[in-house]
């Protein structure tokens, strides 16, 4: 059999991260798979590239066609969340972060919750970038963490910093 690369790994380093059984385990946006993408994007044949039939759409064989697919079914997700009019379209609309009271803020009674919750608000960022916040790209877009300090220092004169 061919090999597949990431594919043969990918129950062994889910386990290694300790996140999710391997059988289970779907693309978070996470670093590692940045790295599996990375390994497999020049092997347009690769066995990841494949996605089975649905609906009425046929199944698909190679990179270039689940690439093709992959971009319709974004457009048709964003137009969907955020409207027709792309200039008003931005990362943070989708990128929320609701800051939850963990005593009663996710188990108590509506008007309990509307008191000690706040947000949400709209985030820029990502885990890549310097506006570190986090998200799981199989769990929607809101943010589930954010940093808990953010440092500037002037390396050149250290008594300003």
């Amino acid at each position: 059999a061919k090999n597949s690369g990431p594919a043969d790994q990918q129950k062994k380093l889910v386990r290694e991260c300790g996140q999710r059984d391997g059988d289970t385990a779907q693309p978070d946006g996470g670093d590692r798979w940045f790295q599996v993408v990375r390994d497999i994007v020049d092997d347009q044949d690769n066995e990841w590239w494949k996605a089975p039939a649905r609906g009425r759409e046929d199944a698909l064989e190679n990179r270039d066609d689940l690439f093709a697919r992959a971009m319709e079914d974004a457009r048709w997700e964003l137009t969907s969340k955020l409207g027709k009019n792309i200039s008003t379209w931005s990362w943070g609309r989708l990128h929320r972060l609701t800051l939850k009271n963990q005593t009663l803020g996710t188990e108590g009674p509506g008007l309990l919750q509307r008191a000690l919750n706040r947000g949400p608000w709209n985030l820029g960022g990502g885990e890549a970038a310097v506006n570190a916040t986090g998200w799981n790209a199989a769990g929607g877009y809101d943010v589930i963490w954010v940093p808990s300090m953010r440092m500037v220092v002037n390396v050149g004169d250290w008594d300003k910093s």
